[in-house]
């Protein structure tokens, strides 16, 4: 079996994840994870071979894992002994989304409507913390956080699962998704073997159909709640006849990719606002809560996690804006935003050359009459700044100018390089052979020759932008490994404190036998180094 690894982020998510997991959920746990990056997909019984725990110690780590949602469990199909048999994979996305459990609750409580939003967040903050839970259990932990009733705790969890911000959690006799084969590495299949390819085509259909069965699913709350023949008194015994079926028996989790495409929408108003001003950042708010309102996603499904919002009209961009913003829009906010960003650009981004080029930021608004916000666009022209931001910070501003004019120019010789950017030779030379290192640009030799010469060699630069993007995304989760060793440093430094700390909130201890001095550079170093992960995990979501 092969090592699990996060296409294009390489071993240090990996890594990160694995001290995410030890760092929330203890060694025990991190063992589990650890053996099942390494190895793949297992079985319990290849688990437990390979983790080399007991069966105990084995499931009870599990079972934490699968709560948490950072292990799924599917059923393969049956073997030849005729016995169907639990297999078990780390998810690793998932397990490197925990940092963003912050970033999330902030950009939601921005988004949701005024009514009940603290009961929402309360309810969120719930499940973020305790993984899978039933409804009565949502509301039995929320009652101890919340003044609410349990009708309008009940009320506000529908509500979330109408948002898509809660979601059905899978069952675990489902099949295992199918595995994507490099075509490089299938092999060649004989003429005889016809009869098991279709036979195993048909597997693969009937699979697939029951994911997509059980996918179609993750949103019903009421499984008829549009049947518009039955009576109002028909139709609100039901309710509550499906709230409590649904109270005991199905397990709810936070909807991740809802959760993200809120983030990147976040991220993209944050570029918006920051180069336009004024009232830019509630305008966008209103358009996009107002196509999430409109939107109608057949089958249940959920919206790509980036896309473009729909065409929304004045009106309803006016009525969006008094849900959610205290002060609300006017017209002429919208004029004044529309004529700022007209005739905007992003910086010294906006460059043409060779038909390459970054678009303006007024590309990301779209006017015929309705006014439409692109998403996806304000995201291409982050990524690139960001990547300009890493590329300057690391390696200085000539750099950047360098790595820009070769992205725009396409290939291009040292010397050419070094003339167009008003660099010494010495120093484009230099300037480049760290980006060679780091692996931001690539470096081609042209021969004359067969032999190879390199008197009779051109060498050519140039800078791929996905390449760089792998390698600035990689920098981000090996700064990330660095400060979450750093804060496991701190506490185990501090161990005796932490333990003074814990006895004197339990009354064990007099809160004056601390050493306050000591505690409060603990605390301020955690803060700090807090803070910049999850400034991290911002920029490590902009390139994912």
């Amino acid at each position: 079996m092969q090592t699990t690894i996060c296409p294009g982020k390489g071993p240090e998510a990996a890594t990160l994840a694995l001290k995410l997991v030890e760092w929330n959920f203890g060694p025990l746990c991190k063992r589990v994870v650890k053996s099942l990056v390494h190895h793949g997909r297992q079985s319990l019984k290849e688990l437990r071979s390979t983790s080399e725990l007991k069966k105990d110690a084995l499931q009870l780590a599990l079972m934490v894992l699968i709560q948490q949602n950072c292990v799924d469990v599917n059923v393969q199909p049956l073997s030849p002994s005729g016995k169907e048999e639990y297999t078990y994979e780390a998810n690793i996305p998932r397990i490197l989304q925990i940092i963003r459990i912050p970033l999330f609750l902030h950009i939601i409580d921005h988004v949701l409507p005024k009514e009940h939003r603290e009961v929402k967040k309360i309810v969120l903050q719930t499940l973020f913390h305790h993984g899978r839970m039933t409804v009565d259990q949502i509301v039995e932990h929320a009652l101890q956080s919340s003044s609410s009733t349990e009708d309008v705790l009940r009320d506000c969890i529908r509500d979330l699962v109408h948002r898509r911000l809660i979601e059905r959690a899978p069952l675990c006799s489902l099949p295992p998704a199918p595995d994507t084969v490099h075509v490089r590495a299938q092999k060649r299949r004989s003429a005889n073997r016809s009869h098991d390819d279709e036979e195993e085509g048909a597997n693969l259909i009937a699979r697939a159909r029951e994911r997509r069965n059980q996918s179609s699913l993750r949103f019903c709350w009421d499984m008829n709640e549009d049947d518009a023949s039955e009576s109002k008194r028909m139709k609100k015994k039901r309710k509550y006849e499906e709230m409590e079926n649904a109270s005991s028996a199905v397990l709810w989790r936070v909807n991740f990719e809802e959760c993200n495409r809120r983030l990147y929408n976040s991220l993209a108003i944050d570029l918006f606002e920051k180069h336009v001003g004024g009232a830019s950042r509630k305008v966008v708010e209103a358009i996009l809560y107002a196509d999430e309102q409109e939107a109608e996603l057949s089958d249940g499904g959920v919206a790509p996690i980036m896309h473009d919002s729909s065409f929304v009209s004045q009106q309803d961009l006016l009525k969006a804006s008094k849900e959610i913003h205290a002060v609300h829009l006017k017209a002429s906010d919208i004029k004044e935003v529309l004529e700022a960003c007209r005739d905007h650009d992003a910086g010294d981004a906006v460059l043409t050359a060779h038909g390459k080029s970054l678009p303006p930021l007024s590309s990301c608004i779209q006017t015929n009459g309705n006014i439409r916000f692109r998403t996806t666009e304000a995201l291409r022209i982050a990524r690139h700044l960001s990547l300009l931001a890493i590329i300057e910070q690391r390696f200085g501003s000539s750099a950047r100018r360098v790595w820009n004019m070769l992205y725009l120019g396409g290939q291009m010789e040292q010397k050419a390089i070094a003339t167009e950017s008003m660099l010494h030779n010495g120093e484009a030379r230099e300037v480049l052979y760290a980006m060679l290192r780091n692996g931001f640009v690539t470096l081609q030799d042209v021969p004359r020759n067969a032999d190879r010469a390199p008197s009779r060699t051109f060498y050519t630069w140039r800078a791929p932008l996905d390449m760089a993007t792998i390698r600035a995304t990689i920098m981000l989760y090996r700064t990330a490994n660095n400060l979450l060793s750093r804060m496991a440093h701190e506490t185990s430094t501090n161990s005796e404190l932490l333990r003074r700390v814990h006895l004197v909130n339990q009354g064990r201890m007099d809160a004056s036998q601390l050493n306050a001095s000591q505690l409060h550079k603990l605390k301020a170093t955690v803060r700090i180094t807090e803070s910049a992960l999850i400034d991290i995990e911002s920029q490590i979501a902009i390139f994912s």
